[in-house]
């Protein structure tokens, strides 16, 4: 607890008119309870004790600093009522005690601040209804009483007894009733919120507030495009607003920023948005809108978050998107969207923040474009149809943190260039034609905390350090060639060396097979060749030549003849096929990485193996004699 004020903590400075003293705070780092030494400073004109971590009530003493001018409380822990002595500091110029955790109600006695020009007591647990005496206060300028559990009507006559207020924020009580009509006649106002209260009727028409530069309604008022131009913030969000958006909102050309979300807007968007020139901010989501984006949003060169989300938005997304060069945020996501993602829209230099095109029917592949997003640090394509490969230029997003591409139709391998995303920290490929291994690279991502490739076409070891040191971190059911990881991961283990080796030789000593036993046959029968040939042939396709199949001037030897040399896979003995599918497709652990490479070189090797044996076969059983290969050139090739 804090009985005494530390000087090296505090800056005490005179004041040149008035003789007194202001006291302000010179770290924010100071804890305890309100310093109840200021109470015996009776010249103290300002008191600054913001942004530390003060608890306890505001003791009573307070009461005794009848000079003081300037209270400043802000962003502490204080708890219980405001102590009626405080509202008797009749010099009081400026009360701020915004977000703390005061209870309890304004009392009447806040009409005795005569002098008050502001009072913040938003961001409290204040409640009750507002006294009369409050608004009978002639020189306030600014009422801020936002976020509380006020509540009452507003008297009709409010505004016209505060001639200088300027700041007027009631946004999240529960005030209700209508909005004075005399409100229209407070001309200084500059910033107005409604917003979050229980307000009914009808909004009066402000277009005769030429000052206002922020309006915060509960309401979508139908004199919205008479409202002055002056206006840079217009805010509807978070109530049941319903039917269209007036096309005369269009003429508030000087708006920065347009919150309209979390409503039942419907119909479409306004080709009038095409006049906000100066827009950096747009909140529609959350709606009912229908149609197509407009193409003119091309025009709104300065916009920086542009919000669609959760609506009913059908057609394409528009290439003019590209034209909005300052875009850092752009959703949407959950709407009826088609047809291809536009390359411009991965060109956009600014995008950082968040792309978010999921829950849409957009089709087509990502665009090599996509590389150029350096500083994207979300994107989004969850549950589309897009399809092809996942482009290894995404890899070139260098700051990407999430990556969603689950519940698409994406083809072909995991991009190893997916390891150059260091801080890669939750990456979804679900649901999608995927196959290939898990590049072991993927581990080596420190910051790497959630992987899910689960129902793919994945095959091959899955890596054991990492994020897959985790398995309540990552999903891989619906793989079913997939093998090792660690053990609570569940799957089956991976061939040993060993096992690769004997399947790796199967066909090898297969072929051995068939030539030492051509080798013994031409001991046995070295004048008879023909017979040779045809067992050779009967080796290789496990057929007789005096099956069924071979009448009619049909033969085994014109059977194998026919298939030479393109098809000689298709009339192998099936057993011999299956050695050679183990051949081809069951590398070796050192092979894993550069499996296709040597699969088409192990496929080529043995056709031309197959096809040098069919060969003897076919020329060793023709029917001149003539021209049959004699035995002795026959035991050279083999």
């Amino acid at each position: 607890m804090i009985r005494a004020l530390r000087p090296e903590r505090y800056l005490v400075t005179e004041s040149m008119n008035k003789g007194g003293v202001y006291l302000q705070k010179a770290l924010r780092c100071l804890i305890g309870e309100f310093p109840i030494g200021v109470s015996n400073c009776s010249k103290l004109l300002g008191l600054r004790l913001s942004h530390n971590h003060f608890g306890g009530q505001i003791p009573v003493e307070i009461g005794s600093l009848g000079n003081l001018e300037r209270l400043y409380l802000v962003s502490n822990k204080f708890l219980g009522p405001i102590p009626l002595s405080m509202w008797n500091l009749s010099s009081l110029v400026i009360l701020t005690v915004a977000y703390n955790n005061l209870e309890g109600n304004i009392p009447d006695e806040v009409g005795h601040l005569k002098n008050l020009v502001t009072i913040s007591l938003g961001g409290n647990k204040m409640s009750g209804k507002i006294p009369h005496s409050l608004y009978n206060l002639s020189s306030l300028s600014g009422l801020i009483l936002s976020f509380n559990q006020f509540e009452g009507s507003l008297p009709s006559n409010m505004f016209s007894n505060l001639p200088n207020l300027k700041d007027l924020e009631l946004d999240g009580n529960q005030f209700s009733g209508p909005i004075p009509t005399s409100i229209t006649t407070a001309f200084g106002l500059q910033i107005v919120d409604f917003s979050y209260n229980n307000f009914a009727g009808q909004v009066p028409n402000l277009g005769s507030l030429r000052n206002l530069s922020a309006l915060f309604l509960g309401h979508l008022p139908n004199f919205i495009g008479n409202l002055s131009t002056k206006l840079t913030i217009l805010a509807f969000g978070g109530n049941q607003i319903s039917g269209k958006v007036p096309a005369e909102l269009g003429n508030l050309v000087n708006l920065i920023g347009l919150g309209i979300e979390n409503n039942h807007l419907t119909e479409f968007i306004p080709t009038s948005f095409g006049n906000f020139q100066k827009l950096k901010r747009l909140y529609m989501n959350n709606n009912k809108f229908s149609g197509e984006v407009p193409a003119i949003i091309a025009n709104l060169s300065q916009l920086s978050d542009l919000h669609l989300s959760h609506n009913m938005l059908n057609g394409s997304i528009p290439s003019a998107i590209g034209n909005c060069k300052r875009l850092e945020y752009l959703d949407f996501s959950y709407n009826n969207l088609s047809g291809i993602i536009p390359s411009q829209v991965f060109e956009i230099p600014s995008l950082s923040i968040l792309l978010d095109v999921s829950h849409n029917s957009l089709s087509g592949s990502l665009s090599s474009e996509i590389g150029l997003l350096k500083s994207i640090g979300t994107l989004d394509v969850f549950e589309n149809h897009l399809s092809n490969e996942i482009p290894e230029v995404i890899g070139e997003c260098e700051s990407l943190e999430y990556l969603y591409l689950q519940g698409n139709s994406f083809h072909g391998i995991i991009p190893p260039s997916l390891a150059s995303l260091k801080g890669l920290r939750h990456l979804y490929l679900s649901r999608n034609q995927l196959s290939g291994i898990i590049p072991q690279e993927l581990q080596n991502i420190s910051v790497l905390v959630y992987f899910n490739a689960s129902f793919n076409m994945l095959e091959g070891e899955v890596p054991m350090n990492g994020v897959f040191r985790n398995a309540t971190e990552v999903s891989l059911s619906g793989n079913g060639k997939l093998c090792g990881g660690i053990s609570s991961l569940r799957l089956p283990p991976c061939p040993s060396k060993a096992t690769k080796k004997r399947k790796h030789h199967g066909f090898k000593i297969w072929m051995i097979v068939i030539i030492t036993s051509s080798v013994v046959i031409w001991n046995k029968f070295s004048s008879v060749n023909r017979s040779f040939g045809i067992l050779v042939l009967e080796m290789l396709t496990r057929k007789r030549p005096t099956e069924e199949m071979f009448k009619d001037g049909c033969s085994l030897h014109n059977y194998v003849r026919d298939a030479c040399p393109d098809n000689i896979l298709e009339i192998v003995d099936a057993t011999l096929l299956l050695l050679i599918g183990e051949e081809i497709q069951t590398p070796t652990a050192a092979e894993e990485n550069n499996h296709i490479e040597n699969a088409g070189h192990l496929e080529s090797n043995v056709e031309n193996c197959l096809f040098s044996l069919f060969k003897i076969g076919l020329a060793c059983s023709v029917d001149s004699p003539r021209e049959r290969m004699n035995m002795m050139e026959s035991n050279k090739i083999l």
